[in-house]
Protein backbone atom coordinates (compact mmCIF):
# COMPACT_ATOMS: atom_id res chain seq x y z
CA UNK A 1 0.00 0.00 0.00
CA UNK A 2 1.06 3.36 -1.25
CA UNK A 3 2.44 4.95 1.72
CA UNK A 4 0.16 3.38 4.66
CA UNK A 5 1.99 2.61 7.43
CA UNK A 6 2.36 2.84 10.88
CA UNK A 7 5.15 5.06 12.00
CA UNK A 8 5.87 8.64 10.88
CA UNK A 9 8.52 9.16 8.03
CA UNK A 10 9.52 12.92 8.19
CA UNK A 11 10.15 14.44 4.91
CA UNK A 12 10.64 17.32 3.02
CA UNK A 13 10.87 19.08 -0.63
CA UNK A 14 13.34 16.75 -1.99
CA UNK A 15 15.88 18.06 -5.07
CA UNK A 16 14.83 17.67 -8.42
CA UNK A 17 11.90 19.60 -9.20
CA UNK A 18 13.21 22.20 -11.24
CA UNK A 19 13.77 19.22 -13.96
CA UNK A 20 10.51 18.90 -14.32
CA UNK A 21 9.32 19.78 -17.64
CA UNK A 22 4.87 19.21 -18.52
CA UNK A 23 5.04 18.20 -22.20
CA UNK A 24 7.94 17.14 -21.70
CA UNK A 25 8.83 15.79 -25.41
CA UNK A 26 8.59 19.16 -26.98
CA UNK A 27 5.89 20.53 -28.31
CA UNK A 28 2.52 18.77 -27.64
CA UNK A 29 0.65 17.36 -30.30
CA UNK A 30 -1.75 19.27 -32.29
CA UNK A 31 -4.32 16.67 -31.69
CA UNK A 32 -4.44 12.85 -30.49
CA UNK A 33 -2.76 10.15 -33.09
CA UNK A 34 -4.13 6.85 -33.21
CA UNK A 35 -1.69 4.18 -33.40
CA UNK A 36 -2.93 0.47 -33.04
CA UNK A 37 -6.66 -1.15 -32.64
CA UNK A 38 -7.20 -3.88 -30.24
CA UNK A 39 -10.48 -5.81 -31.40
CA UNK A 40 -12.08 -7.76 -28.96
CA UNK A 41 -15.65 -9.65 -28.65
CA UNK A 42 -17.94 -6.61 -29.20
CA UNK A 43 -15.61 -4.17 -28.71
CA UNK A 44 -13.45 -2.42 -30.76
CA UNK A 45 -10.24 -0.14 -28.94
CA UNK A 46 -8.18 2.34 -30.68
CA UNK A 47 -5.30 3.66 -28.70
CA UNK A 48 -3.39 6.67 -29.31
CA UNK A 49 -0.12 7.56 -29.40
CA UNK A 50 1.42 7.68 -26.23
CA UNK A 51 1.70 11.18 -25.06
CA UNK A 52 4.54 12.18 -22.48
CA UNK A 53 2.77 14.61 -19.49
CA UNK A 54 5.43 15.00 -17.83
CA UNK A 55 8.62 13.90 -16.69
CA UNK A 56 11.36 14.59 -14.00
CA UNK A 57 14.84 13.91 -12.82
CA UNK A 58 13.54 13.28 -9.41
CA UNK A 59 10.56 11.68 -7.98
CA UNK A 60 7.64 11.79 -10.25
CA UNK A 61 5.14 8.75 -9.48
CA UNK A 62 1.40 7.44 -8.58
CA UNK A 63 -0.51 9.54 -11.12
CA UNK A 64 -4.38 10.34 -9.93
CA UNK A 65 -6.99 12.46 -12.26
CA UNK A 66 -9.47 14.91 -11.52
CA UNK A 67 -12.10 15.59 -13.84
CA UNK A 68 -12.94 19.76 -13.02
CA UNK A 69 -16.39 21.70 -13.10
CA UNK A 70 -15.14 23.61 -15.93
CA UNK A 71 -14.53 20.27 -18.12
CA UNK A 72 -10.24 20.56 -17.75
CA UNK A 73 -8.40 17.75 -15.89
CA UNK A 74 -6.00 18.13 -13.24
CA UNK A 75 -3.31 14.94 -12.63
CA UNK A 76 -1.55 14.82 -9.26
CA UNK A 77 1.19 12.39 -8.57
CA UNK A 78 4.08 12.37 -5.63
CA UNK A 79 7.32 13.80 -5.42
CA UNK A 80 8.47 11.85 -2.48
CA UNK A 81 9.55 8.88 -1.43
CA UNK A 82 6.29 6.01 -0.98
CA UNK A 83 6.30 6.96 2.56
CA UNK A 84 4.35 8.59 5.43
CA UNK A 85 4.60 12.08 6.40
CA UNK A 86 2.77 15.56 6.20
CA UNK A 87 4.04 18.12 4.32
CA UNK A 88 5.28 16.21 1.18
CA UNK A 89 5.71 17.50 -1.80
CA UNK A 90 3.38 16.70 -4.59
CA UNK A 91 3.30 17.75 -8.39
CA UNK A 92 -0.43 19.08 -9.91
CA UNK A 93 -0.51 19.47 -14.16
CA UNK A 94 -3.60 20.71 -15.41
CA UNK A 95 -4.65 20.47 -19.32
CA UNK A 96 -7.40 22.16 -21.22
CA UNK A 97 -7.58 19.95 -24.01
CA UNK A 98 -8.32 16.83 -23.06
CA UNK A 99 -4.60 15.51 -21.94
CA UNK A 100 -2.62 16.38 -24.87
CA UNK A 101 -1.17 19.76 -23.48
CA UNK A 102 -0.37 20.12 -19.62
CA UNK A 103 0.51 23.42 -17.23
CA UNK A 104 2.75 22.46 -14.35
CA UNK A 105 2.64 23.34 -10.62
CA UNK A 106 3.11 22.12 -7.51
CA UNK A 107 1.66 21.19 -3.96
CA UNK A 108 2.16 19.80 -0.81
CA UNK A 109 0.77 16.57 0.64
CA UNK A 110 -0.55 15.00 -2.57
CA UNK A 111 -4.50 13.93 -2.73
CA UNK A 112 -6.21 10.23 -4.33
CA UNK A 113 -9.71 11.14 -3.90
CA UNK A 114 -11.61 14.87 -5.13
CA UNK A 115 -15.16 15.65 -5.38
CA UNK A 116 -17.06 18.72 -7.12
CA UNK A 117 -18.69 20.65 -4.77
CA UNK A 118 -21.86 22.41 -4.95
CA UNK A 119 -20.15 25.38 -6.25
CA UNK A 120 -18.05 24.13 -8.77
CA UNK A 121 -14.53 23.91 -6.68
CA UNK A 122 -13.01 20.93 -6.22
CA UNK A 123 -11.92 19.08 -3.08
CA UNK A 124 -9.22 17.31 -2.43
CA UNK A 125 -9.75 15.11 0.28
CA UNK A 126 -6.55 13.66 2.26
CA UNK A 127 -4.79 10.80 1.61
CA UNK A 128 -3.50 10.82 5.64
CA UNK A 129 -5.99 11.29 8.28
CA UNK A 130 -5.26 10.69 12.26
CA UNK A 131 -6.75 10.59 15.47
CA UNK A 132 -8.66 13.19 16.80
CA UNK A 133 -6.51 13.81 19.59
CA UNK A 134 -9.99 14.61 22.12
CA UNK A 135 -11.61 11.74 20.32
CA UNK A 136 -10.24 8.46 19.53
CA UNK A 137 -13.39 6.88 17.15
CA UNK A 138 -13.04 10.41 15.12
CA UNK A 139 -10.06 10.81 12.18
CA UNK A 140 -8.95 14.43 11.06
CA UNK A 141 -7.16 15.99 8.32
CA UNK A 142 -6.43 18.66 6.34
CA UNK A 143 -8.27 19.18 2.41
CA UNK A 144 -6.89 21.03 -0.83
CA UNK A 145 -9.60 23.32 -2.96
CA UNK A 146 -8.87 23.89 -6.83
CA UNK A 147 -10.95 26.81 -7.14
CA UNK A 148 -13.79 26.63 -10.27
CA UNK A 149 -11.66 27.87 -13.25
CA UNK A 150 -8.14 28.16 -11.20
CA UNK A 151 -5.31 26.83 -11.93
CA UNK A 152 -3.59 27.30 -8.23
CA UNK A 153 -4.32 24.85 -5.13
CA UNK A 154 -5.45 26.03 -1.88
CA UNK A 155 -4.20 24.22 1.15
CA UNK A 156 -5.91 23.87 4.37
CA UNK A 157 -4.27 22.52 7.48
CA UNK A 158 -7.70 20.91 8.34
CA UNK A 159 -11.51 20.97 8.21
CA UNK A 160 -11.82 17.21 7.23
CA UNK A 161 -13.89 15.19 10.34
CA UNK A 162 -14.89 11.51 9.68
CA UNK A 163 -16.81 9.45 12.65
CA UNK A 164 -19.21 6.99 12.85
CA UNK A 165 -16.05 3.94 12.57
CA UNK A 166 -17.66 0.60 13.85
CA UNK A 167 -14.34 -0.05 15.45
CA UNK A 168 -11.61 1.98 17.29
CA UNK A 169 -9.22 2.79 14.37
CA UNK A 170 -5.88 2.52 14.97
CA UNK A 171 -5.50 6.13 14.45
CA UNK A 172 -2.25 6.49 13.74
CA UNK A 173 -1.21 9.26 10.98
CA UNK A 174 -1.31 6.65 7.85
CA UNK A 175 -3.28 4.50 9.33
CA UNK A 176 -6.77 5.55 7.36
CA UNK A 177 -6.67 7.48 3.75
CA UNK A 178 -8.96 8.50 1.83
CA UNK A 179 -8.56 6.97 -1.68
CA UNK A 180 -10.75 6.35 -5.07
CA UNK A 181 -13.14 7.65 -6.85
CA UNK A 182 -16.10 9.09 -4.74
CA UNK A 183 -20.35 9.08 -5.84
CA UNK A 184 -22.92 11.69 -5.80
CA UNK A 185 -26.02 10.36 -4.80
CA UNK A 186 -29.48 11.67 -6.07
CA UNK A 187 -29.95 13.78 -2.96
CA UNK A 188 -26.54 15.67 -2.75
CA UNK A 189 -25.02 13.06 -0.71
CA UNK A 190 -21.46 12.09 -1.29
CA UNK A 191 -20.53 8.87 -0.98
CA UNK A 192 -16.57 8.41 -0.58
CA UNK A 193 -13.98 5.18 -0.46
CA UNK A 194 -11.74 5.04 2.06
CA UNK A 195 -9.37 2.77 4.09
CA UNK A 196 -7.34 1.64 7.43
CA UNK A 197 -6.40 -0.61 10.37
CA UNK A 198 -8.75 -0.85 13.61
CA UNK A 199 -7.37 -1.33 16.36
CA UNK A 200 -6.10 -4.57 16.63
CA UNK A 201 -6.18 -5.93 13.34
CA UNK A 202 -3.77 -7.44 11.50
CA UNK A 203 -5.12 -6.13 7.92
CA UNK A 204 -7.26 -2.98 6.48
CA UNK A 205 -10.96 -3.01 5.93
CA UNK A 206 -12.55 -0.95 3.23
CA UNK A 207 -15.11 1.19 4.12
CA UNK A 208 -17.07 3.90 2.60
CA UNK A 209 -18.18 7.76 4.51
CA UNK A 210 -20.81 9.56 3.45
CA UNK A 211 -21.10 13.82 3.59
CA UNK A 212 -23.86 16.35 3.05
CA UNK A 213 -20.98 19.06 2.35
CA UNK A 214 -17.43 17.06 1.74
CA UNK A 215 -16.25 17.91 4.75
CA UNK A 216 -18.22 16.05 7.42
CA UNK A 217 -18.13 12.48 7.16
CA UNK A 218 -19.63 9.42 8.64
CA UNK A 219 -18.84 5.78 7.73
CA UNK A 220 -21.94 4.16 5.83
CA UNK A 221 -20.97 0.94 5.61
CA UNK A 222 -17.95 -1.60 5.84
CA UNK A 223 -17.48 -2.53 2.07
CA UNK A 224 -14.76 -5.60 3.29
CA UNK A 225 -14.07 -5.86 6.36
CA UNK A 226 -10.37 -7.31 7.46
CA UNK A 227 -11.55 -10.73 8.26
CA UNK A 228 -11.95 -12.02 5.05
CA UNK A 229 -10.84 -14.66 3.17
CA UNK A 230 -8.32 -12.72 0.83
CA UNK A 231 -5.19 -13.26 -0.56
CA UNK A 232 -1.55 -12.08 0.81
CA UNK A 233 -0.93 -9.90 4.14
CA UNK A 234 -2.39 -6.37 3.36
CA UNK A 235 -6.30 -6.85 3.44
CA UNK A 236 -9.16 -4.62 1.23
CA UNK A 237 -7.49 -1.07 0.38
CA UNK A 238 -7.18 1.33 -2.24
CA UNK A 239 -10.82 0.71 -3.18
CA UNK A 240 -13.11 2.18 -5.76
CA UNK A 241 -16.46 2.49 -6.14
CA UNK A 242 -19.02 3.27 -9.37
CA UNK A 243 -22.90 2.60 -9.69
CA UNK A 244 -23.44 0.27 -12.59
CA UNK A 245 -26.75 0.98 -15.14
CA UNK A 246 -29.07 -1.29 -13.54
CA UNK A 247 -28.47 1.14 -10.19
CA UNK A 248 -26.65 -1.38 -8.06
CA UNK A 249 -22.96 -0.16 -6.73
CA UNK A 250 -20.06 -1.87 -7.37
CA UNK A 251 -16.67 -1.70 -5.28
CA UNK A 252 -13.64 -2.44 -6.62
CA UNK A 253 -10.33 -2.69 -4.36
CA UNK A 254 -7.01 -4.00 -3.89
CA UNK A 255 -6.49 -6.98 -1.44
CA UNK A 256 -2.46 -7.89 -2.23
CA UNK A 257 0.24 -6.76 -5.02
CA UNK A 258 0.04 -8.55 -8.00
CA UNK A 259 -3.35 -10.55 -6.53
CA UNK A 260 -6.41 -10.39 -7.86
CA UNK A 261 -9.08 -7.24 -7.34
CA UNK A 262 -11.89 -8.06 -4.76
CA UNK A 263 -15.17 -6.85 -5.26
CA UNK A 264 -18.40 -6.39 -3.81
CA UNK A 265 -22.15 -5.12 -5.16
CA UNK A 266 -24.49 -2.85 -2.97
CA UNK A 267 -28.43 -2.81 -3.76
CA UNK A 268 -29.18 -0.31 -1.31
CA UNK A 269 -27.07 2.59 -2.04
CA UNK A 270 -24.24 1.46 -0.21
CA UNK A 271 -25.76 0.63 3.10
CA UNK A 272 -25.18 -3.12 3.06
CA UNK A 273 -23.00 -5.50 0.32
CA UNK A 274 -22.79 -8.78 -0.67
CA UNK A 275 -19.67 -11.01 0.68
CA UNK A 276 -16.24 -9.95 -0.49
CA UNK A 277 -15.10 -12.23 -3.73
CA UNK A 278 -12.35 -12.05 -5.89
CA UNK A 279 -13.20 -10.20 -9.42
CA UNK A 280 -13.01 -12.63 -12.89
CA UNK A 281 -9.54 -11.50 -14.21
CA UNK A 282 -8.40 -8.02 -13.22
CA UNK A 283 -4.98 -7.44 -10.34
CA UNK A 284 -4.03 -5.85 -8.45
CA UNK A 285 -3.28 -2.21 -7.29
CA UNK A 286 -5.71 0.95 -7.13
CA UNK A 287 -8.20 0.33 -9.32
CA UNK A 288 -9.82 3.27 -11.13
CA UNK A 289 -13.61 2.84 -12.19
CA UNK A 290 -15.08 4.50 -14.89
CA UNK A 291 -19.28 3.50 -16.15
CA UNK A 292 -20.59 4.78 -19.70
CA UNK A 293 -24.02 6.05 -20.27
CA UNK A 294 -24.61 3.32 -21.90
CA UNK A 295 -23.73 0.76 -19.41
CA UNK A 296 -20.07 -0.19 -20.37
CA UNK A 297 -17.94 -0.26 -17.26
CA UNK A 298 -13.66 0.41 -17.80
CA UNK A 299 -11.56 -0.54 -14.95
CA UNK A 300 -7.68 0.32 -14.72
CA UNK A 301 -5.14 -1.29 -12.73
CA UNK A 302 -1.84 -3.86 -13.21
CA UNK A 303 1.14 -4.50 -11.02
CA UNK A 304 2.49 -6.45 -12.87
CA UNK A 305 2.56 -3.99 -15.91
CA UNK A 306 -0.64 -1.94 -17.10
CA UNK A 307 -4.24 -2.80 -18.06
CA UNK A 308 -7.64 -1.40 -19.37
CA UNK A 309 -10.10 -3.73 -18.77
CA UNK A 310 -13.35 -3.82 -20.26
CA UNK A 311 -16.78 -5.01 -18.79
CA UNK A 312 -19.24 -4.43 -22.46
CA UNK A 313 -22.36 -6.26 -20.34
CA UNK A 314 -22.54 -3.53 -17.50
CA UNK A 315 -22.85 -6.41 -14.64
CA UNK A 316 -19.07 -6.46 -13.86
CA UNK A 317 -18.99 -9.98 -13.77
CA UNK A 318 -16.68 -10.42 -17.27
CA UNK A 319 -13.84 -8.51 -18.20
CA UNK A 320 -11.74 -8.50 -21.54
CA UNK A 321 -8.04 -6.58 -21.70
CA UNK A 322 -6.19 -4.35 -23.07
CA UNK A 323 -2.19 -4.80 -22.80
CA UNK A 324 -1.24 -1.06 -22.08
CA UNK A 325 2.59 -1.92 -21.17
CA UNK A 326 2.91 -3.79 -24.56
CA UNK A 327 0.96 -0.73 -26.23
CA UNK A 328 3.96 1.49 -25.07
CA UNK A 329 6.46 -0.59 -25.68
CA UNK A 330 5.63 -0.65 -28.98
CA UNK A 331 5.18 2.95 -29.80
CA UNK A 332 7.51 4.17 -26.81
CA UNK A 333 9.95 1.47 -27.68
CA UNK A 334 13.33 3.78 -25.97
CA UNK A 335 11.85 4.11 -23.04
CA UNK A 336 9.97 0.29 -21.89
CA UNK A 337 7.83 -0.37 -19.63
CA UNK A 338 9.22 -4.00 -18.14
CA UNK A 339 7.43 -6.81 -16.32
CA UNK A 340 9.14 -7.27 -13.78
CA UNK A 341 7.58 -7.13 -9.85
CA UNK A 342 8.66 -6.21 -6.40
CA UNK A 343 11.61 -3.69 -5.85
CA UNK A 344 12.71 -3.52 -9.79
CA UNK A 345 9.38 -2.90 -11.02
CA UNK A 346 9.33 -0.32 -13.76
CA UNK A 347 5.94 1.02 -13.04
CA UNK A 348 3.66 1.53 -9.87
CA UNK A 349 0.79 -0.45 -11.85
CA UNK A 350 -0.94 2.78 -10.08
CA UNK A 351 -3.64 4.46 -13.19
CA UNK A 352 -6.27 6.57 -13.51
CA UNK A 353 -8.98 6.95 -16.11
CA UNK A 354 -11.23 9.68 -16.92
CA UNK A 355 -13.87 10.10 -19.71
CA UNK A 356 -13.31 12.19 -22.68
CA UNK A 357 -16.50 12.14 -23.90
CA UNK A 358 -19.18 9.26 -25.01
CA UNK A 359 -16.51 7.03 -26.65
CA UNK A 360 -12.86 8.25 -25.88
CA UNK A 361 -11.22 7.93 -22.12
CA UNK A 362 -8.43 9.37 -20.97
CA UNK A 363 -5.80 6.49 -19.25
CA UNK A 364 -2.66 7.60 -17.32
CA UNK A 365 0.19 5.74 -15.75
CA UNK A 366 3.72 6.23 -15.45
CA UNK A 367 7.53 4.65 -15.93
CA UNK A 368 9.96 4.70 -13.37
CA UNK A 369 13.04 3.19 -14.52
CA UNK A 370 15.03 3.13 -11.11
CA UNK A 371 12.32 0.77 -9.66
CA UNK A 372 10.24 0.86 -6.86
CA UNK A 373 11.40 3.50 -3.79
CA UNK A 374 14.54 5.04 -6.07
CA UNK A 375 15.04 7.74 -8.18
CA UNK A 376 15.64 7.67 -11.75
CA UNK A 377 19.17 6.54 -13.07
CA UNK A 378 21.85 9.12 -14.24
CA UNK A 379 20.73 9.87 -17.89
CA UNK A 380 16.95 9.01 -16.82
CA UNK A 381 14.09 10.27 -15.84
CA UNK A 382 10.46 9.44 -14.00
CA UNK A 383 7.67 10.25 -16.60
CA UNK A 384 4.02 10.05 -16.26
CA UNK A 385 2.14 9.34 -19.85
CA UNK A 386 -1.11 9.71 -21.13
CA UNK A 387 -2.85 7.27 -23.69
CA UNK A 388 -6.44 8.05 -25.40
CA UNK A 389 -8.80 4.92 -25.52
CA UNK A 390 -11.56 5.00 -27.77
CA UNK A 391 -13.98 2.34 -27.02
CA UNK A 392 -16.66 1.21 -29.79
CA UNK A 393 -19.24 -1.27 -29.26
CA UNK A 394 -19.50 -3.35 -32.74
CA UNK A 395 -21.41 -5.88 -34.26
CA UNK A 396 -20.16 -9.39 -34.51
CA UNK A 397 -21.55 -10.99 -37.62
CA UNK A 398 -22.40 -15.30 -36.66
CA UNK A 399 -25.08 -16.91 -37.97
CA UNK A 400 -25.65 -20.92 -38.07
CA UNK A 401 -27.10 -23.78 -38.46
CA UNK A 402 -26.43 -27.84 -38.08
CA UNK A 403 -25.95 -30.49 -40.03
CA UNK A 404 -27.00 -34.05 -39.47
CA UNK A 405 -25.49 -36.76 -41.98
CA UNK A 406 -24.05 -34.38 -44.09
CA UNK A 407 -28.09 -32.92 -44.54
CA UNK A 408 -29.00 -29.40 -43.33
CA UNK A 409 -31.82 -29.73 -40.42
CA UNK A 410 -33.75 -26.48 -40.05
CA UNK A 411 -35.18 -27.94 -36.79
CA UNK A 412 -31.74 -27.72 -35.64
CA UNK A 413 -31.11 -24.63 -36.27
CA UNK A 414 -29.11 -22.78 -33.84
CA UNK A 415 -29.24 -19.41 -31.98
CA UNK A 416 -26.34 -17.09 -31.39
CA UNK A 417 -25.43 -16.77 -27.32
CA UNK A 418 -23.08 -15.31 -25.21
CA UNK A 419 -22.71 -17.29 -22.10
CA UNK A 420 -20.19 -17.12 -19.26
CA UNK A 421 -19.53 -13.65 -20.85
CA UNK A 422 -16.07 -14.35 -21.86
CA UNK A 423 -16.69 -16.70 -25.24
CA UNK A 424 -19.44 -16.29 -28.37
CA UNK A 425 -21.59 -19.55 -28.90
CA UNK A 426 -23.65 -20.61 -31.21
CA UNK A 427 -26.10 -23.58 -29.95
CA UNK A 428 -28.97 -25.48 -30.15
CA UNK A 429 -31.52 -26.81 -28.33
CA UNK A 430 -32.05 -30.81 -28.52
CA UNK A 431 -30.78 -34.66 -27.45
CA UNK A 432 -27.30 -34.99 -27.99
CA UNK A 433 -26.67 -36.47 -31.27
CA UNK A 434 -23.40 -38.16 -31.66
CA UNK A 435 -23.67 -38.49 -35.60
CA UNK A 436 -23.95 -34.77 -35.73
CA UNK A 437 -20.81 -32.94 -37.47
CA UNK A 438 -20.97 -28.97 -38.01
CA UNK A 439 -18.92 -27.48 -40.82
CA UNK A 440 -17.06 -23.86 -40.12
CA UNK A 441 -17.07 -21.48 -42.74
CA UNK A 442 -14.32 -18.33 -41.92
CA UNK A 443 -15.45 -15.65 -44.70
CA UNK A 444 -17.32 -17.58 -46.52
CA UNK A 445 -14.47 -20.29 -46.92
CA UNK A 446 -14.90 -24.00 -45.26
CA UNK A 447 -12.56 -24.16 -42.86
CA UNK A 448 -13.02 -27.43 -41.33
CA UNK A 449 -15.76 -29.74 -40.48
CA UNK A 450 -15.97 -30.46 -36.98
CA UNK A 451 -16.69 -33.66 -35.03
CA UNK A 452 -17.74 -33.93 -31.39
CA UNK A 453 -14.48 -32.40 -28.97
CA UNK A 454 -12.74 -31.45 -32.21
CA UNK A 455 -10.77 -28.58 -32.59
CA UNK A 456 -10.55 -25.64 -35.63
CA UNK A 457 -6.84 -23.99 -34.28
CA UNK A 458 -5.47 -20.63 -35.24
CA UNK A 459 -5.35 -18.56 -37.20
CA UNK A 460 -9.36 -19.45 -37.75
CA UNK A 461 -10.69 -18.35 -34.31
CA UNK A 462 -8.94 -20.59 -31.55
CA UNK A 463 -10.19 -23.44 -29.76
CA UNK A 464 -13.32 -23.82 -31.91
CA UNK A 465 -14.81 -27.17 -29.94
CA UNK A 466 -18.13 -28.91 -29.89
CA UNK A 467 -19.93 -30.50 -27.17
CA UNK A 468 -22.91 -30.21 -25.38
CA UNK A 469 -23.72 -28.02 -22.11
CA UNK A 470 -23.36 -30.45 -19.36
CA UNK A 471 -19.71 -30.57 -19.65
CA UNK A 472 -19.39 -26.58 -21.16
CA UNK A 473 -15.77 -25.84 -19.96
CA UNK A 474 -16.25 -28.01 -16.69
CA UNK A 475 -19.33 -26.14 -15.50
CA UNK A 476 -23.22 -26.89 -15.96
CA UNK A 477 -24.41 -24.59 -18.37
CA UNK A 478 -27.94 -26.67 -19.57
CA UNK A 479 -27.60 -30.27 -20.73
CA UNK A 480 -30.44 -29.19 -23.18
CA UNK A 481 -28.07 -27.00 -25.12
CA UNK A 482 -25.48 -28.52 -27.55
CA UNK A 483 -22.78 -25.68 -28.80
CA UNK A 484 -19.65 -24.48 -30.64
CA UNK A 485 -17.61 -22.18 -28.91
CA UNK A 486 -14.85 -19.77 -30.00
CA UNK A 487 -12.28 -19.14 -26.66
CA UNK A 488 -10.77 -16.01 -28.69
CA UNK A 489 -12.57 -13.96 -31.18
CA UNK A 490 -12.25 -12.85 -34.60
CA UNK A 491 -11.26 -9.21 -35.66
CA UNK A 492 -14.12 -7.18 -36.27
CA UNK A 493 -15.56 -7.77 -39.77
CA UNK A 494 -15.07 -11.65 -39.78
CA UNK A 495 -17.91 -13.89 -40.47
CA UNK A 496 -18.12 -17.14 -38.58
CA UNK A 497 -21.18 -19.53 -40.21
CA UNK A 498 -21.90 -22.95 -38.89
CA UNK A 499 -24.03 -24.98 -41.42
Amino acid sequence: MRGLAPKLVASAILGGLMTIRAGADGDPPAAWVNAATVSLSGLKVTLSQPVCVARSTNWLWFPTLFKLSDGRIALSAKADPDAVGLGVPGHIFFSSNGGLAWQAGAYTDPSFCGLELANGDHLLLPFYLQADGGDPMRMVGGYHLIRAGQSQVEQHADGIRVSGFPRQPKGDLGSCAFDGQPLRLADGTYLAPLYGYFQGAGKCSQLLAESTNGFDWTVRATIAADDGPYAGVEGPCEGTVARLADGRLMAVYRVNSTALYGQTFSADEGRTWTPAAAIAGPFSVEPSLYVRPDGLVALSGGRAGVWLWLNQDGDGLSWQAVNIRTHHNQFVPAEPISEEVGWNQRTTGYTEIVPLDATNLLLVYDRIPGGHNQPPPAGESNSVWAVRATVERVASAWSGAIAHEGRVDPTKAMDVHSDYHTYKMVMRQGATDAADKVDVYVDGVLAKTLTRADVLDYPYPRDVAWGDGSSYSGKSVDARFNYVRFDSHPYTGTVISIQ
